[in-house]
């Protein structure tokens, strides 16, 4: 199999070797939007968390793939929450609790549950604080 590389100036190419590299270019997440309660899309890689006024729960279905990834942006937050409770977990996590503009959550589908990969406040801290991240139960 070649190795495909993309620049900007010009674009996709084959190369021998191996790999996908992209150089001289952003990349970009392709993203749903879930405003209070909802479910978030499996064919995007980012989920974009809105709040209105009342704490919702998302229910993340069984991945399809292992390895793949989702990540979870609270974006705007009114008086409520944002619960993530995926259908099935790997290791002793059930939900993660968003409750500030900013924190941020990552998870992999091992093939048999949502693994924690990251979790974040959004927030400066000093060196191993962990006030502020998203609650996990």
């Amino acid at each position: 199999m070649p190795k495909v590389v993309y620049t900007s100036a010009k674009g996709l190419v084959t190369e021998s070797g191996a790999g996908f590299t992209i150089t001289n270019g952003p990349i970009g997440l392709g993203f749903d939007t879930v405003t209070d309660a909802g479910t978030p899309s499996l064919d995007t890689p980012l989920t974009l968390l809105v709040d209105s006024a009342t704490a919702d729960t998302l229910v993340l279905a069984n991945g399809t793939v292992i390895g793949q990834v989702k990540y979870f942006l609270m974006t705007a937050i009114g008086t409520g929450t944002e619960i993530l409770e995926p259908t099935t977990t790997a290791g002793g996590w059930t939900r993660a609790t968003f409750a500030a503009v900013g924190q941020s959550c990552s998870v992999t589908w091992d093939g048999n549950g949502w693994a924690l990969s990251s979790r974040s406040s959004g927030a400066t801290a000093t060196a191993n604080a962990v006030a502020g991240l998203p609650v996990l139960a």
